[in-house]
């Protein structure tokens, strides 16, 4: 699984699903309460204190581009 973020602290994986979205943050140690399920584009929030730990095992992408990977999923969900 591979871990994508962008530099407003949202992270999702590819491949992209609630299931592995649950499954990174458990491998990530991510409690549940970043988890965010608005405007139907469901993605964790890095939580503040660990932006760069997190980020360091990510790719960094644009906003818009992470909201693509979530769209394009979801037709698939």
């Amino acid at each position: 699984m591979k871990y994508i973020c962008d530099v407003k602290r949202h992270l999702i994986c590819v491949p992209y699903s609630i299931e592995n979205l649950h499954k990174m943050a458990e491998d990530l140690k991510i409690s549940r309460v970043w988890f965010h399920k608005g405007k139907n584009l469901p993605h964790y929030d890095i939580p503040k204190k660990r932006i760069d730990e997190i980020t360091s095992k990510c790719e960094i992408v644009s906003s818009r581009e992470i909201v693509k990977i979530i769209k394009q999923s979801t037709f698939s969900l």
